[in-house]
């Protein structure tokens, strides 16, 4: 860990002020009724002022923080920019539920609410010993994934971060602790990017955050519903890095369902000619499982050359040779 880089990112944090990041006025209203800091000043009755101990500090709201994470540094600004963050996000989600989209705000709002309220096992911020390389910012936990969960580690080169966009540092911790409350990137509705941008993010036209919005409320029956493909499609068609994961997760989800107007769906949305659409819808609809698989395979090799001009067809090639 550098003491430097998190030198920096705590001077940092003492310098924004909390209007930085209020929440962007055209994706809620500003009368949450859910107040996070009201659920955090009740377990904070229980607490003291911060500690430390064993190398952690333990907050007066129930957040332990590694002690690499606060060498040399104003702690009390670390703690508030944190809980400002969860307060924000939580309000946001709490304002999807009010308006009808979806239930999941109000659920992953309690699953958080739980997290802090764990003396046991409080949520964790780590900063020392990071091992997952300098193209990622943060990593949450999910239940099962680790001894340690329920945490959020922060990378040294979040300093970064911090100074070209702070907005985005609060996207990234929220977005990580709702991988504490069990989502992933690999199944499911995509819940943590989704929130992150409906929440704390200013550059997105309105209509793509909508769908942001859409999502994180959790506003369908599953991940299969037409209406969330619609959503996800119009949410990442203009994100590459998100975008082709994401995209890649309809693909998987559409071809495991039984539903062939979500999978037209999902064939028409890729901007493939005629007889490639053709083609795809063909094998859906095939039951033999060995006839299936040559199909696959034909179609493959047919497309390969196409599939290095266009990325989506590409990543449906290889999922679909796995599956």
């Amino acid at each position: 860990m550098k003491i430097k880089a998190l030198l920096a990112l705590t001077s940092l944090l003492f310098t924004f002020s909390t209007n930085t990041f209020a929440l962007d006025a055209k994706n809620c209203d500003q009368t949450p009724n859910f107040d996070f800091n009201k659920v955090l000043d009740q377990i904070s009755k229980g607490l003291g002022k911060t500690t430390l101990k064993d190398g952690w500090y333990l907050t007066n709201y129930n957040l332990k923080i590694e002690s690499d994470c606060t060498t040399r540094m104003k702690i009390p600004d670390l703690e508030k920019f944190y809980r400002n963050t969860m307060a924000e996000g939580t309000a946001c989600m709490d304002r999807l539920s009010k308006k009808g989209i979806g239930k999941l705000g109000s659920v992953n709002n309690q699953c958080l609410v739980k997290l802090f309220e764990d003396k046991s096992n409080p949520p964790k911020l780590l900063c020392g010993g990071w091992p997952f390389g300098n193209d990622v910012w943060a990593v949450g936990s999910f239940p099962g994934s680790s001894k340690r969960h329920p945490y959020l580690w922060l990378s040294p080169n979040i300093t970064k971060l911090a100074k070209e966009n702070p907005l985005e540092l609060q996207a990234t911790i929220f977005h990580e602790m709702l991988h504490n409350c069990g989502y992933t990137h690999s199944e499911g509705i995509e819940i943590p990017y989704t929130c992150e941008q409906c929440c704390f993010s200013n550059d997105i036209s309105a209509d793509r955050k909508q769908s942001a919005c859409n999502i994180c409320g959790g506003k369908y029956s599953n991940e299969e519903d037409p209406a969330y493909i619609k959503d996800l499609f119009h949410w990442s068609k203009e994100h590459l890095s998100w975008g082709n994961d994401m995209r890649q997760r309809v693909y998987l989800a559409s071809m495991r369902s039984k539903n062939t107007k979500t999978f037209t769906l999902v064939v028409n949305e890729l901007g493939l000619a005629s007889d490639q659409k053709n083609t795809l819808l063909k094998i859906f609809e095939t039951k033999d499982a060995v006839a299936r698989k040559n199909m696959l395979k034909d179609f493959s090799n047919k497309y390969a050359t196409d599939a290095q001009k266009n990325l989506p067809l590409k990543s449906l090639l290889e999922w679909m040779n796995r599956d």
